[in-house]
């Protein structure tokens, strides 16, 4: 939006559009999927690193875990997987939420299955005194394995279903408002509309 005759108003409108966010703001009114490639790493990143603290700080490391959960939440609500405005998807849609979730509860599995079988054989070397590993134990410790598994799926399912959109579906739509306009084009534009 350009405001024609007040120069503060139409800089800081070239500022909020070099940051993004009304190209976001308009890429979610519309009924297109958006895309987050990398952004699901971070909660990810941010429970393992809970899960690590955990072993060495029972009383903190759940909470970080918690933390990775609860900025995992709107990833599902903002990304991909999110419901339409209308509320109807279409077959592609439902296909794309559908393989996110299967891949999100596949992980999972893999993750808790294998868990019980390593903590098992490693709970049992401990015994014997071949091995010095951290078991979960107390509340905390299987609150936090808990919220790791949420953390988990959540992001593994955004993370297929965006990588299941192609390149050129999910930027089909930036094509019509760029983010950023260059000085020469709001040079041109400036002397062939407004003047």
């Amino acid at each position: 939006m350009t405001y024609r005759g007040n120069p503060l108003l139409e800089k800081l409108d070239r500022i909020a559009e070099y940051t993004g966010v009304p190209k976001l703001a308009r890429r979610t009114a519309q009924d297109a999927a958006i895309p987050l490639r990398v952004m699901p790493l971070l909660p990810l990143t941010l429970a393992i690193v809970g899960l690590f603290v955990q072993a060495h700080a029972p009383a903190g490391g759940w909470i970080v875990v918690m933390g990775a959960w609860i900025s995992a939440m709107p990833l599902g609500l903002t990304g991909p997987m999110r419901p339409p405005p209308g509320g109807v998807r279409d077959e592609r849609e439902r296909a794309l939420v559908r393989t996110g979730h299967l891949a999100g509860l596949g992980a999972v599995a893999l993750l808790a299955i294998g868990g019980c079988f390593l903590m098992g054989i490693l709970g049992a070397l401990a015994m014997v005194g071949y091995a010095r590993v951290w078991l979960p134990q107390g509340p905390q410790d299987w609150i936090a394995i808990g919220f790791f598994l949420l953390v988990v799926q959540t992001t593994v399912a955004v993370l297929v279903a965006s990588w299941m959109i192609p390149r050129g579906l999910a930027d089909a739509d930036e094509d019509d408002q760029p983010a950023r306009l260059t000085r020469r084009a709001d040079r041109r534009f400036r002397g062939g509309r407004e003047g």
